[in-house]
Protein backbone atom coordinates (compact mmCIF):
# COMPACT_ATOMS: atom_id res chain seq x y z
CA UNK A 1 0.00 0.00 0.00
CA UNK A 2 1.66 3.43 -1.11
CA UNK A 3 1.83 6.14 2.19
CA UNK A 4 -0.84 7.89 0.16
CA UNK A 5 -3.57 5.31 0.86
CA UNK A 6 -2.39 4.58 4.25
CA UNK A 7 -2.85 7.87 5.04
CA UNK A 8 -5.91 8.35 3.51
CA UNK A 9 -7.29 4.62 5.33
CA UNK A 10 -6.16 6.72 9.41
CA UNK A 11 -8.07 9.96 8.28
CA UNK A 12 -11.18 7.96 7.45
CA UNK A 13 -10.56 6.10 10.63
CA UNK A 14 -9.74 8.77 12.52
CA UNK A 15 -13.40 10.31 11.77
CA UNK A 16 -15.25 6.82 11.99
CA UNK A 17 -13.53 6.21 15.73
CA UNK A 18 -14.80 9.96 16.50
CA UNK A 19 -18.79 9.48 14.94
CA UNK A 20 -18.64 5.81 16.79
CA UNK A 21 -18.11 7.43 20.34
CA UNK A 22 -20.80 9.80 19.66
CA UNK A 23 -18.15 13.18 19.56
CA UNK A 24 -19.99 16.54 19.75
CA UNK A 25 -19.75 18.59 17.04
CA UNK A 26 -17.47 20.49 19.16
CA UNK A 27 -15.15 18.02 19.64
CA UNK A 28 -15.22 16.93 16.31
CA UNK A 29 -13.66 20.61 15.20
CA UNK A 30 -11.09 20.31 17.64
CA UNK A 31 -10.04 17.00 16.19
CA UNK A 32 -10.24 18.11 12.73
CA UNK A 33 -7.67 20.97 13.51
CA UNK A 34 -5.71 18.62 15.66
CA UNK A 35 -5.20 16.11 12.33
CA UNK A 36 -5.15 18.76 9.73
CA UNK A 37 -2.59 20.70 11.88
CA UNK A 38 -5.01 24.23 11.11
CA UNK A 39 -7.39 26.06 12.42
CA UNK A 40 -10.73 24.37 11.69
CA UNK A 41 -14.36 25.74 12.43
CA UNK A 42 -18.13 24.73 12.28
CA UNK A 43 -21.17 26.97 12.30
CA UNK A 44 -24.93 26.25 12.18
CA UNK A 45 -27.59 27.54 10.32
CA UNK A 46 -28.77 29.68 13.48
CA UNK A 47 -25.40 30.96 13.90
CA UNK A 48 -23.49 29.25 16.33
CA UNK A 49 -19.81 29.07 15.75
CA UNK A 50 -16.99 26.67 16.97
CA UNK A 51 -13.90 27.50 15.85
CA UNK A 52 -10.37 25.96 16.92
CA UNK A 53 -6.25 25.85 16.82
CA UNK A 54 -4.31 22.76 15.88
CA UNK A 55 -3.23 22.76 19.89
CA UNK A 56 -6.93 22.81 21.12
CA UNK A 57 -7.39 26.09 22.14
CA UNK A 58 -10.99 28.10 21.30
CA UNK A 59 -10.75 30.93 18.49
CA UNK A 60 -12.49 33.74 17.93
CA UNK A 61 -15.06 34.32 15.17
CA UNK A 62 -12.50 36.16 12.97
CA UNK A 63 -11.02 34.14 10.58
CA UNK A 64 -7.08 36.37 10.73
CA UNK A 65 -6.59 36.63 7.43
CA UNK A 66 -6.82 33.44 6.49
CA UNK A 67 -8.53 31.57 3.31
CA UNK A 68 -10.79 29.06 4.17
CA UNK A 69 -11.88 25.67 2.55
CA UNK A 70 -15.62 25.36 3.12
CA UNK A 71 -18.02 22.36 2.60
CA UNK A 72 -21.47 21.96 3.92
CA UNK A 73 -23.06 19.38 6.15
CA UNK A 74 -26.70 19.93 5.81
CA UNK A 75 -27.44 23.27 7.07
CA UNK A 76 -24.34 23.28 8.92
CA UNK A 77 -20.95 24.57 7.45
CA UNK A 78 -17.85 23.42 7.85
CA UNK A 79 -14.42 24.72 6.79
CA UNK A 80 -10.23 24.62 7.04
CA UNK A 81 -8.08 27.68 7.63
CA UNK A 82 -4.36 28.37 5.84
CA UNK A 83 -2.30 30.94 5.27
CA UNK A 84 -0.52 29.07 2.30
CA UNK A 85 -1.89 26.80 -0.45
CA UNK A 86 -3.88 23.53 0.90
CA UNK A 87 -2.05 20.38 1.85
CA UNK A 88 -2.41 17.05 0.16
CA UNK A 89 -5.44 15.47 2.58
CA UNK A 90 -6.99 18.29 3.20
CA UNK A 91 -9.63 17.64 0.32
CA UNK A 92 -10.03 13.90 2.00
CA UNK A 93 -10.32 15.90 5.56
CA UNK A 94 -13.05 18.31 4.72
CA UNK A 95 -14.82 15.66 2.92
CA UNK A 96 -14.61 13.45 6.18
CA UNK A 97 -15.05 16.45 8.48
CA UNK A 98 -18.54 17.10 6.97
CA UNK A 99 -19.75 13.47 7.28
CA UNK A 100 -19.18 13.30 10.90
CA UNK A 101 -20.38 16.28 11.60
CA UNK A 102 -23.68 15.13 9.72
CA UNK A 103 -23.73 11.49 11.38
CA UNK A 104 -23.64 13.34 15.55
CA UNK A 105 -27.21 15.47 13.83
CA UNK A 106 -25.42 19.11 14.77
CA UNK A 107 -27.39 20.37 12.02
CA UNK A 108 -30.63 19.62 14.11
CA UNK A 109 -31.18 22.45 16.78
CA UNK A 110 -31.31 21.75 20.46
CA UNK A 111 -35.30 21.87 21.46
CA UNK A 112 -34.01 23.11 24.67
CA UNK A 113 -30.65 24.62 26.26
CA UNK A 114 -30.35 22.68 29.18
CA UNK A 115 -29.84 18.75 29.30
CA UNK A 116 -30.22 15.81 31.29
CA UNK A 117 -30.47 17.05 35.05
CA UNK A 118 -29.36 13.77 36.09
CA UNK A 119 -26.23 13.53 34.24
CA UNK A 120 -25.24 17.40 35.39
CA UNK A 121 -25.83 16.24 38.90
CA UNK A 122 -24.05 12.61 38.91
CA UNK A 123 -21.04 14.74 37.14
CA UNK A 124 -21.38 17.40 39.90
CA UNK A 125 -21.51 15.40 43.18
CA UNK A 126 -18.35 13.24 44.90
CA UNK A 127 -20.78 10.70 46.30
CA UNK A 128 -21.52 8.76 42.80
CA UNK A 129 -18.86 6.39 41.97
CA UNK A 130 -16.43 6.98 39.37
CA UNK A 131 -17.57 5.05 37.23
CA UNK A 132 -20.76 6.95 37.45
CA UNK A 133 -19.15 10.47 37.16
CA UNK A 134 -16.82 9.54 34.36
CA UNK A 135 -19.82 8.03 32.35
CA UNK A 136 -21.96 11.24 32.83
CA UNK A 137 -19.45 13.33 31.72
CA UNK A 138 -18.84 11.46 28.67
CA UNK A 139 -22.43 11.53 28.01
CA UNK A 140 -22.22 15.32 28.50
CA UNK A 141 -19.53 15.71 25.85
CA UNK A 142 -16.93 16.58 27.90
CA UNK A 143 -13.76 14.35 28.92
CA UNK A 144 -12.74 13.48 32.71
CA UNK A 145 -9.69 14.63 32.03
CA UNK A 146 -10.75 17.96 30.88
CA UNK A 147 -10.49 21.12 32.43
CA UNK A 148 -13.36 23.21 33.48
CA UNK A 149 -14.66 25.70 35.94
CA UNK A 150 -18.49 25.82 37.25
CA UNK A 151 -21.01 28.21 37.38
CA UNK A 152 -24.18 28.90 39.81
CA UNK A 153 -26.87 31.03 38.38
CA UNK A 154 -30.12 32.54 40.81
CA UNK A 155 -32.43 34.88 39.59
CA UNK A 156 -32.34 38.18 41.61
CA UNK A 157 -36.11 38.01 41.96
CA UNK A 158 -38.68 35.47 43.10
CA UNK A 159 -38.16 31.89 42.75
CA UNK A 160 -40.79 31.48 40.41
CA UNK A 161 -38.44 33.31 37.66
CA UNK A 162 -35.67 30.87 38.11
CA UNK A 163 -36.43 28.69 35.19
CA UNK A 164 -36.87 31.13 33.13
CA UNK A 165 -33.64 33.43 33.54
CA UNK A 166 -32.03 29.81 34.13
CA UNK A 167 -32.60 29.03 30.96
CA UNK A 168 -31.88 31.75 28.87
CA UNK A 169 -28.65 32.31 30.58
CA UNK A 170 -27.40 28.59 30.18
CA UNK A 171 -28.57 28.83 26.50
CA UNK A 172 -25.99 31.76 26.10
CA UNK A 173 -23.72 29.64 28.15
CA UNK A 174 -23.65 26.48 25.91
CA UNK A 175 -24.14 28.49 22.56
CA UNK A 176 -20.71 30.50 23.24
CA UNK A 177 -18.84 28.58 25.58
CA UNK A 178 -19.65 25.10 24.74
CA UNK A 179 -21.39 24.56 28.36
CA UNK A 180 -23.26 21.64 30.03
CA UNK A 181 -26.45 22.76 32.39
CA UNK A 182 -29.19 22.31 34.28
CA UNK A 183 -31.50 23.45 36.42
CA UNK A 184 -30.67 22.03 39.75
CA UNK A 185 -33.06 23.08 42.57
CA UNK A 186 -34.00 26.90 42.53
CA UNK A 187 -30.66 27.40 40.83
CA UNK A 188 -29.13 26.20 37.57
CA UNK A 189 -25.39 24.50 37.45
CA UNK A 190 -23.34 25.03 34.05
CA UNK A 191 -19.83 23.12 33.45
CA UNK A 192 -17.45 25.19 31.45
CA UNK A 193 -15.09 23.64 29.68
CA UNK A 194 -11.83 25.49 29.25
CA UNK A 195 -8.62 25.05 27.40
CA UNK A 196 -6.18 22.50 28.70
CA UNK A 197 -2.90 24.71 27.44
CA UNK A 198 -3.61 27.63 29.89
CA UNK A 199 -7.09 26.98 31.73
CA UNK A 200 -6.23 30.27 34.52
CA UNK A 201 -6.40 32.58 31.31
CA UNK A 202 -9.45 30.84 29.48
CA UNK A 203 -11.36 31.18 32.74
CA UNK A 204 -10.15 34.82 33.05
CA UNK A 205 -11.49 35.22 29.18
CA UNK A 206 -14.64 33.34 30.09
CA UNK A 207 -15.47 36.14 33.20
CA UNK A 208 -14.52 38.97 31.36
CA UNK A 209 -17.17 37.57 28.45
CA UNK A 210 -19.96 36.63 31.38
CA UNK A 211 -19.68 40.00 33.06
CA UNK A 212 -19.73 41.65 29.75
CA UNK A 213 -22.78 39.80 28.45
CA UNK A 214 -25.21 39.63 31.71
CA UNK A 215 -25.04 43.81 31.96
CA UNK A 216 -27.13 43.89 28.62
CA UNK A 217 -29.23 40.56 30.42
CA UNK A 218 -33.04 41.43 30.32
CA UNK A 219 -33.20 40.70 33.73
CA UNK A 220 -30.82 40.68 36.77
CA UNK A 221 -29.00 37.45 37.88
CA UNK A 222 -26.48 36.28 40.28
CA UNK A 223 -23.78 34.47 39.50
CA UNK A 224 -21.19 32.39 41.27
CA UNK A 225 -17.93 31.29 39.71
CA UNK A 226 -16.16 28.53 40.44
CA UNK A 227 -12.18 27.56 40.10
CA UNK A 228 -10.85 25.54 37.30
CA UNK A 229 -10.26 22.19 38.08
CA UNK A 230 -9.87 18.92 36.17
CA UNK A 231 -13.76 17.92 35.18
CA UNK A 232 -13.36 14.78 37.20
CA UNK A 233 -13.23 17.10 40.16
CA UNK A 234 -16.41 19.48 38.97
CA UNK A 235 -17.75 19.03 42.53
CA UNK A 236 -14.98 20.98 44.17
CA UNK A 237 -15.42 23.92 41.51
CA UNK A 238 -19.57 23.82 42.46
CA UNK A 239 -19.02 24.18 45.90
CA UNK A 240 -16.90 27.33 45.10
CA UNK A 241 -19.59 28.89 42.80
CA UNK A 242 -22.07 27.96 45.36
CA UNK A 243 -20.15 29.77 48.25
CA UNK A 244 -19.41 32.93 46.06
CA UNK A 245 -23.22 32.79 44.79
CA UNK A 246 -24.11 33.94 48.47
CA UNK A 247 -21.55 37.36 48.45
CA UNK A 248 -23.11 38.05 44.74
CA UNK A 249 -25.87 40.80 44.74
CA UNK A 250 -27.22 42.70 41.53
CA UNK A 251 -27.90 45.20 43.29
CA UNK A 252 -24.21 46.06 44.50
CA UNK A 253 -21.25 47.55 42.34
CA UNK A 254 -20.03 44.74 40.26
CA UNK A 255 -21.25 42.21 42.46
CA UNK A 256 -23.74 40.15 40.06
CA UNK A 257 -20.71 37.99 39.45
CA UNK A 258 -18.33 36.78 41.94
CA UNK A 259 -15.09 34.78 41.43
CA UNK A 260 -14.47 32.09 43.90
CA UNK A 261 -10.70 32.66 44.00
CA UNK A 262 -10.86 36.42 44.26
CA UNK A 263 -12.94 35.64 47.79
CA UNK A 264 -10.01 34.86 49.71
CA UNK A 265 -10.67 35.29 53.94
CA UNK A 266 -13.90 37.05 53.27
CA UNK A 267 -15.36 33.36 52.36
CA UNK A 268 -15.05 32.83 56.21
CA UNK A 269 -17.81 35.16 56.42
CA UNK A 270 -20.56 32.93 54.96
CA UNK A 271 -20.04 30.41 57.99
CA UNK A 272 -21.33 33.15 60.51
CA UNK A 273 -24.37 32.51 61.88
CA UNK A 274 -27.25 34.58 60.04
CA UNK A 275 -28.72 34.96 63.56
CA UNK A 276 -25.31 36.90 64.25
CA UNK A 277 -26.20 39.51 61.37
CA UNK A 278 -29.86 40.11 62.41
CA UNK A 279 -28.67 40.62 65.91
CA UNK A 280 -26.29 43.50 64.35
CA UNK A 281 -27.84 47.09 64.62
CA UNK A 282 -26.35 48.27 61.66
CA UNK A 283 -27.27 44.99 59.39
CA UNK A 284 -30.59 45.84 60.74
CA UNK A 285 -30.37 49.39 59.48
CA UNK A 286 -29.14 48.73 56.42
CA UNK A 287 -32.00 45.59 55.96
CA UNK A 288 -34.34 48.33 56.51
CA UNK A 289 -33.02 50.82 53.86
CA UNK A 290 -34.00 48.15 51.41
CA UNK A 291 -37.49 47.71 51.97
CA UNK A 292 -38.25 50.89 50.51
CA UNK A 293 -37.28 52.54 47.04
CA UNK A 294 -35.98 55.50 48.42
CA UNK A 295 -34.12 53.45 50.67
CA UNK A 296 -32.25 51.01 47.95
CA UNK A 297 -30.94 54.59 46.16
CA UNK A 298 -29.29 55.67 49.71
CA UNK A 299 -27.57 51.67 49.70
CA UNK A 300 -26.60 52.44 45.77
CA UNK A 301 -25.28 56.06 46.86
CA UNK A 302 -23.65 54.58 49.63
CA UNK A 303 -22.33 51.53 47.73
CA UNK A 304 -20.99 53.47 44.77
CA UNK A 305 -19.60 55.87 47.51
CA UNK A 306 -17.10 53.31 49.05
CA UNK A 307 -16.50 52.19 45.77
CA UNK A 308 -14.99 55.37 44.26
CA UNK A 309 -13.99 57.62 47.51
CA UNK A 310 -15.08 60.38 46.15
CA UNK A 311 -18.51 62.00 45.81
CA UNK A 312 -17.87 63.94 41.95
CA UNK A 313 -17.13 60.13 41.00
CA UNK A 314 -19.57 58.22 42.91
CA UNK A 315 -22.61 61.09 41.36
CA UNK A 316 -21.22 60.51 38.01
CA UNK A 317 -21.56 56.47 37.96
CA UNK A 318 -24.94 57.56 39.07
CA UNK A 319 -26.15 60.33 37.05
CA UNK A 320 -26.74 62.63 40.09
CA UNK A 321 -25.13 65.42 41.91
CA UNK A 322 -22.77 65.59 44.18
CA UNK A 323 -24.86 67.70 46.50
CA UNK A 324 -27.45 65.01 46.29
CA UNK A 325 -24.83 62.42 46.94
CA UNK A 326 -23.59 64.12 49.80
CA UNK A 327 -27.01 65.18 51.58
CA UNK A 328 -28.17 60.77 51.18
CA UNK A 329 -24.70 59.83 52.63
CA UNK A 330 -25.22 62.42 55.86
CA UNK A 331 -28.57 60.34 55.97
CA UNK A 332 -26.93 56.81 55.96
CA UNK A 333 -24.42 57.89 58.28
CA UNK A 334 -26.73 59.22 60.85
CA UNK A 335 -28.85 56.52 60.40
CA UNK A 336 -26.17 53.71 60.74
CA UNK A 337 -23.96 56.08 63.12
CA UNK A 338 -21.05 56.37 60.96
CA UNK A 339 -18.56 58.88 59.99
CA UNK A 340 -17.42 58.30 56.37
CA UNK A 341 -14.49 60.42 56.78
CA UNK A 342 -13.44 57.47 59.34
CA UNK A 343 -10.86 54.44 57.82
CA UNK A 344 -12.69 52.27 60.58
CA UNK A 345 -16.31 53.40 59.65
CA UNK A 346 -15.08 52.94 56.35
CA UNK A 347 -15.15 49.02 56.97
CA UNK A 348 -17.87 48.69 58.90
CA UNK A 349 -20.03 50.33 56.28
CA UNK A 350 -18.39 47.56 53.93
CA UNK A 351 -18.88 45.12 56.37
CA UNK A 352 -22.56 45.83 56.78
CA UNK A 353 -23.37 45.85 53.03
CA UNK A 354 -21.47 42.21 52.85
CA UNK A 355 -23.69 41.10 56.06
CA UNK A 356 -26.85 42.28 54.35
CA UNK A 357 -26.04 40.26 50.65
CA UNK A 358 -25.06 37.18 52.78
CA UNK A 359 -28.37 37.64 54.72
CA UNK A 360 -30.71 37.86 51.84
CA UNK A 361 -28.98 34.97 49.82
CA UNK A 362 -28.99 32.67 53.03
CA UNK A 363 -31.32 29.93 51.01
CA UNK A 364 -28.88 29.21 47.84
CA UNK A 365 -26.87 26.43 49.47
CA UNK A 366 -30.46 25.10 50.87
CA UNK A 367 -31.69 25.54 47.39
CA UNK A 368 -28.41 23.02 45.75
CA UNK A 369 -30.04 19.35 45.15
CA UNK A 370 -29.04 17.13 48.23
CA UNK A 371 -26.64 15.07 46.50
CA UNK A 372 -23.97 17.76 45.64
CA UNK A 373 -24.93 19.85 48.78
CA UNK A 374 -22.63 18.11 51.04
CA UNK A 375 -19.81 18.46 48.80
CA UNK A 376 -16.75 20.12 50.31
CA UNK A 377 -15.62 23.13 48.99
Amino acid sequence: MDSDAEAALRVIAYFDALTLRSATPEMIVRGTAALAETAAGLRTEDGVEHRFAPDGRRLSSSSDGRRRREQRAGSTTVWLEREDAPAAMDDLILERFALAVRAVGSDRRERTDTVDTALVETALSHREPLEERSLALRRLGLSASAQACVVAIAPAGSVESAGEVGSGILGMLRRSHSARGAMLGGMSAAIVPLAATDPGAAREDFLTSLRSSLAAAPAPVRVGVGGAIGAFDAHRSWAQARLALRFSSPNRLDAAVIDAEQLGALSALSTVDAAVWQRDPRVCALRDFSTTENGRIDLAVLEMYLAHGSLRLAGSALHMHHSSVASRLARVEERLGLDLTNPQDVFDARLGLIALTLLETAGDQAEAPAAAAGDPV
